[in-house]
């Protein structure tokens, strides 16, 4: 994988990061003590929940395929970068299907919080590689 496509892919993941944030910036009441299926229904009809899910597809989807560019690459920054933001992304990703279909578990809030930084700090040290492997061949 050449820099500027590391650099290209890793802002994409931190800006898609960033919009899920945004989308569950604004107050949203969950359903308490609904079933598991009815509250799945809710992310289904609310926009914001609605978008932050799909922003997380994508952004798990992303980091897949962020993986199997960087596997051949040479220098080990960007797969530990890319692996680390792909196993962050996995865990918050589980984490928010947990907290969705359970009772909105604050254990289970704060994981996939932390699951959101890890991704965010690592997808961010992938861009800032690219970026900075793009100035050292400009300059040389």
């Amino acid at each position: 994988m050449d820099h500027r496509s590391l650099r290209n892919a890793s802002r994409r993941l931190v800006i898609e990061l960033v919009v899920i944030v945004a989308a569950v910036s604004f107050p949203t009441t969950y359903p308490h003590g609904a079933s598991a299926g009815r509250e799945w229904r809710f992310i289904g009809v609310h926009p914001a929940a609605a978008l932050h899910v799909l922003v997380g597809v994508l952004v798990l989807a992303e980091g897949v395929r962020l993986v199997v560019l960087v596997a051949r690459s040479p220098g080990r920054g960007p797969q530990l970068a890319a692996v680390a933001g792909l196993v962050s992304v996995t865990l918050a990703f589980a984490s928010g299907a947990v907290y969705s279909a359970s009772a909105q578990l604050d254990s289970v809030l704060a994981t996939m919080t932390v699951g959101w930084i890890v991704a965010l700090v690592s997808y961010g040290a992938a861009w800032r590689l690219g970026r900075r492997a793009m100035v050292a061949e400009r300059l040389a």
